[in-house]
């Protein structure tokens, strides 16, 4: 037997209440029947919020479990037909739709009596809660950190800025970004490992990727890194040294081809020392107590540094060796072959089976670069092609500063490459 029911029949007043029939009225007149229910308080709010934030995103969509008009949501209902979703009493479905909602781009508002809830509390935690995602490591440049890639002041874009917008602008999921501090007094470590700096490569590799696999919600072996300059450098040479650990990587004006980018830096170094007897330490140690960049400051820090990741020493007084006679300028060549093997225009034929195997090698440079890396890279690049290494090369119209910018573009290009694979 089966009964059809109408709730409130032959009583007019509930007849006529198409949301909810009178079903949880106030006290009232039954002469007369109880006032218009209107929204009031939180749930106004609610309402009114939902709709700003709807009319500014068309991305906002409403989903409720039988319940538009206690949750407020009737005037989005109106004003969104399309994007209103009325589940019925199956709050499950609503929470898992929503998940997938999220996941394709949309920005899904899920309205629900916590009472309710209750009974959609697996899919909260397994469906929404613990959504696995890529995780790219951004590597800093040359004197940069980690930190710097939050920048927040409020005329300036920083990377994660940037990052933040394009999301907004395409509707993407995103993904997790880790940016390690390789920071040292020399001011970076180039992301590999030296007696003069410290473990640097391992540091990130290793103990930082453990580290955020074993805090977040990672995808399981979706991994990239990217950086610019010295970072950009540090990408390469991290997904050459750590197989398998890094599935793609992106390099925005990353050092190559040493001799563009260092040569001339050795003379300024040569120069900035001669007042310190030619000794890296004396030069060090009145350094750290002013870091003036000024001049040939710069030079020298850049090559000392470099003379740290590249050419460590640790019988060395300063822990390192220097590419050249502080004397002369005369090249050092057994010095100099000890910072090539580390050079991605050589380190590339021993590792082109590695490269093979990401899913993305991506590499930009900017055509007024002033270290010269767009010929580096425009070298390196002929070495990938020679090898059959498949890669992306891009040369936009900028120089070597100011590029922060650019992870706008590389970030979701890495993304893309990773949830693919």
């Amino acid at each position: 037997m089966h009964v059809l029911t109408q709730k409130g029949r032959g009583y007019s007043p509930a007849e006529d209440d198409d949301e909810k029939h009178l079903h949880d009225a106030p006290v009232f007149d039954p002469l007369v029947g109880p006032p218009k229910a209107v929204s009031t308080g939180y749930t106004q709010s609610f309402a009114e919020a939902i709709l700003k934030e709807a009319e500014a995103d068309s991305r906002i969509v409403a989903i409720t479990a039988a319940m538009p008009g206690p949750t407020g949501l009737l005037p989005f209902q109106e004003r969104f037909p399309d994007r209103f979703f009325d589940v019925g009493i199956a709050e499950q479905h609503a929470v898992t739709g929503a998940a997938g909602m999220a996941m394709g781009g949309l920005r899904p508002i899920v309205a629900i009596y916590s009472t309710f809830l209750n009974r959609a509390w697996d899919q909260v935690v397994y469906d929404v809660a613990l959504h696995r995602l890529p995780v790219i490591f951004c590597l800093s440049g040359f004197t940069g950190r980690g930190q710097s890639m939050l920048e927040t002041h409020p005329w300036k874009t920083g990377a994660v800025l940037a990052y933040d917008r394009a999301l907004e602008a395409s509707g993407a999921p995103g993904c997790i970004l880790a940016m390690p501090d390789a920071f040292t007094r020399l001011g970076g470590s180039q992301y590999v490992n030296s007696s003069a700096t410290g473990r640097y490569a391992d540091y990130v590799a290793e103990e930082l990727v453990s580290f955020v696999d074993e805090t977040y919600p990672t995808l399981d072996s979706a991994r990239g890194v990217c950086g610019k300059s010295s970072g950009g450098f540090g990408a390469l040479h991290l997904a050459m040294q750590y197989p398998g650990v890094f599935r793609a990587a992106a390099s925005i004006s990353g050092d190559c081809d040493f001799e563009l980018p260092l040569g001339p830096e050795m003379v300024g170094a040569a120069r900035a020392l001669l007042p310190h007897g030619g000794d890296p330490a004396a030069w060090l140690e009145q350094f750290a107590d002013k870091h003036d960049l000024s001049g040939d400051g710069h030079a020298a820090i850049n090559v000392l540094a470099m003379s740290a990741c590249y050419a460590p020493n640790p019988e060395s007084p300063s822990g390192f060796d220097l590419p050249f006679d502080p004397e002369t300028c005369t090249r050092r060549a057994d010095v100099w072959a000890r910072f090539l093997a580390f050079d991605p225009v050589e380190a590339a034929r021993d590792h082109a089976a590695v490269l093979k195997d990401l899913d993305l090698l991506y590499l930009e440079a900017g055509l007024k670069d002033e270290f010269g890396l767009q010929f580096g890279l425009r070298r390196l690049v002929q070495v990938l092609s020679d090898l059959g290494v498949p890669h992306e090369h891009v040369e936009h119209d900028g120089g070597h500063f100011g590029l922060d910018r650019r992870y706008a573009e590389v970030l979701p290009r890495i993304d893309r490459a990773l949830r693919s694979s």
